[in-house]
């Protein structure tokens, strides 16, 4: 069957190689971030080198990534079953860390557990934990989306996927490197969900690995496990549904999914959305004027366009390439930043940088200090 040799694929070739106008907030466009803009890095597939979330791991034999997964307890990963069906726990290690060149923490694990109902013809139940001898050092578990959260309503969201898979399906090259990117889902069943944008796609090594939503709090939750795509990462991707599996997982699902309704009782200032369209030349850059606004909020920075537009925000300085709280780094025009201001924090920036020569659309969505 088509989809059971795709992830056959996926996992032997990763075991080889893994509204109101913004008005006078838009000065003339500027020198880009930095000179080191210039160059873009492929990553997963259409993302950027990862170093958040250190829950999230590589399953490891001989040294070498073949699969991804996350810490969900302190000794427990969450991965794919078909990254461990038929396989001794004790050829596993699961590593933290950049890259497979810049492990932070290697554990030995001692029980691998594929779902009792995986079907590796038609991957389905494609989930599976791993036991480990201790936690990690200093690396904390994440929690999972509370059981059957997920409906149908969530077509369109995005979520950040991470896995140290290879950056080109073709070539297979650029495996071992930690990179995450957002991809909007497209559909969603009673166990699974699938996902696609144009050059956006998790591939061979990022099997196991996370979708991540950020919930109410801005803490990040395990939405999905990467199961199984299109043979070249070019078209689409599935994920195992982790809320539907909380049981077999052994935990409970944590945090409000969605911003709690406060009736309309008034107690803090409303959101504000403000919109910017414009153009870039290639290497140039828009920095937008600071924003004021609360710690503990929720913002927002939606960028859609033409060509290869790059979006940065980073709160209480300018962003800068190597200095930013959220860097989506797709290969086109549109991103998503989705953030909790963090505490302390008082101003927002946000700056749009042009890979390319670029007409954007920036949409932003805060709540202002009152």
């Amino acid at each position: 069957m088509l989809m059971e040799v795709d992830a056959l694929i996926r996992k032997l070739l990763s075991m080889l190689a893994v509204t109101t106008a913004l008005a006078g907030c838009a000065p003339a466009d500027e020198p880009g971030l930095d000179s080191d803009l210039d160059t873009k890095t492929d990553a997963i597939v259409g993302g950027s080198a990862f170093s958040g979330v250190p829950a999230v791991g590589a399953l490891a034999s001989g040294g070498s990534p073949f699969c991804t997964g996350t810490l969900i307890t302190p000794t427990r990963v969450v991965t794919a079953a078909h990254c461990v069906a038929g396989t001794s726990a004790s050829q596993i290690t699961f590593i933290t860390g950049p890259s497979a060149s810049q492990v932070q923490t290697r554990t030995r694990v001692v029980r691998a557990v594929p779902h009792p109902g995986y079907n590796s013809r038609a991957l389905t139940n494609d989930i599976a934990y791993l036991d480990l001898a201790s936690q990690p050092a200093g690396v904390q578990p994440i929690g999972v989306l509370p059981a059957n959260s997920m409906t149908s309503s969530w077509v369109g969201r995005e979520l950040l996927h991470v896995g140290y898979g290879v950056s080109d399906g073709r070539t297979q090259s650029g495996s071992g490197i930690k990179r995450a990117v957002n991809i909007p889902i497209t559909q969603v069943s009673s166990t699974q969900f699938r996902y696609g944008a144009a050059g956006r796609n998790t591939c061979n090594g990022d099997s196991g690995g996370p979708a991540l939503h950020r919930d109410a709090s801005g803490a990040y939750l395990v939405a999905g496990v990467t199961s199984y795509g299109d043979a070249y990462c070019t078209q689409y991707g599935v994920d195992t549904r982790v809320d539907a599996y909380l049981d077999f997982l052994g935990v409970s699902g944590g945090g409000p999914v969605d911003p709690p309704d406060d009736g309309g009782g008034g107690g803090g200032a409303e959101p504000e959305t403000i919109r910017q369209s414009g153009s870039l030349a290639q290497g140039r850059a828009q920095f937008f004027d600071a924003l004021p606004v609360a710690a503990g909020s929720p913002f927002r920075a939606a960028l859609s366009g033409t060509g290869d537009a790059d979006l940065y925000v980073r709160f209480d300085a300018r962003p800068t390439s190597s200095t930013y709280a959220c860097r989506p780094y797709a290969g086109d025009s549109n991103e998503l930043c989705e953030l909790t201001v963090p505490a302390g924090a008082t101003e927002a920036y946000v700056a749009v940088n042009g890979y390319t020569a670029s007409e954007f659309t920036l949409t932003i969505t805060y709540t202002p200090a009152e």
